[in-house]
């Protein structure tokens, strides 16, 4: 949010969504540890679910170009500890408390190390930022699709858990790529700048071309296209009413699937809890009705617009031969 109040700022140059940011900057560096920096959820490790760190700097060269520079110096320090403690301790931060090894945190993590290496001024920092960013980064190719020239999977990343909570269908599947593969291209974009290593650029157009294939050829937008060739598991049935959730049994394969946030809905004065407990079938929706997370499939546009959107990339190879994109 933090990052959109910051865009929104830079769209229309009212302050008033600066000082919106800055409230939420100020309560986020509350949940920051005193003892390592880190942004926390309780006492959980937070800064690489999605990227506080990112936003914050964001926040910062943004009231830096609007003259509020205490603002942005109190906002690019909190960042920048929360950066030297990934640089401290690489990929041993956990996932969500967890210990695996997801990429979603590792993804966050090279991106955040990456976008302060391009950002710092002092050069021992950007090499040191650097280098740990590619060193994640290449450890996390353990997590992407590198290897089918298939242009719908080519370079994203291999999420399996995220369709029971984001359109209710009760199975584990690859969401390849999902919205948060895109977490992966800001890194990969990041990185580019940086080294300007050709193969970094690649995998930028290759896996967000990839992503924005989540809007099929009529203009529709899909949440997620699921890799595996054939899964079977119980399904939100479309239609179902506000009084009863229904499931169907469903089997899916190398394919698309549909938002459902267009129509699973829920009272727009109401709280919503976001998931079905499906503990006693059939379930009620009571409160819960209209909780979905489909919509993290917006993630790709965000990244598009900062990453490759309104900009043409012309790389020289070693044979004085130029590779271009979007010219």
């Amino acid at each position: 949010m933090i990052s959109l109040l910051t865009d929104f700022y830079e769209l229309t140059e009212n302050e008033k969504y600066l000082n919106f940011a800055d409230d939420l900057a100020a309560w986020l560096m509350k949940l920051q540890s005193r003892k390592d920096g880190s942004y926390r959820s309780h006492k959980t490790h937070y800064t690489c679910v999605i990227y506080p760190a990112k936003s914050m700097m964001e926040l910062a060269l943004a009231e830096q170009n609007a003259g509020r520079i205490s603002r942005s110096k109190v906002h690019l320090n909190s960042a920048k500890k929360a950066v030297e403690n990934l640089l401290q301790q690489m990929d041993d931060i956990a996932t969500e408390g967890q210990m695996t090894f997801e990429d979603g945190m590792i993804s966050c993590e090279s991106l955040q190390l990456a976008l302060f290496a391009l950002i710092t001024e002092n050069p021992d920092e950007k090499k040191a930022f650097t280098q740990a960013a590619e060193t994640i980064m290449r450890k996390h190719r353990c997590l992407e699709q590198q290897f089918l020239p298939d242009c719908r999977v080519r370079g994203c990343t291999l999420r399996f858990w995220e369709a029971r909570y984001d359109i209710n269908f009760f199975a584990n599947m690859l969401n390849c790529p999902h919205g948060w593969t895109s977490w992966k291209n800001y890194a990969s974009y990041y990185l580019y700048l940086l080294t300007g290593n050709f193969l970094y650029l690649k995998d930028l157009m290759d896996t967000l071309g990839a992503c924005m294939q989540c809007v099929d050829a009529d203009g529709e937008l899909m949440w997620a296209y699921v890799a595996d060739p054939c899964v079977s598991g119980q399904r939100l049935k479309k239609g179902c009413t506000k009084d009863h959730v229904s499931f169907e049994e469903c089997t899916v394969g190398e394919e698309y699937l549909p938002m459902i946030s267009d129509w699973f809905r829920h009272d727009a004065n109401k709280l919503t809890f976001q998931y079905i407990r499906w503990l006693n079938a059939p379930a009620t929706w009571s409160k819960d009705f209209g909780g979905s997370c489909d919509n993290d499939v917006h993630e790709h546009f965000k990244c598009l617009c900062e990453t490759v959107f309104g900009k043409a990339f012309l790389h020289e190879r070693d044979d004085g031969n130029f590779v271009c994109y979007n010219c």
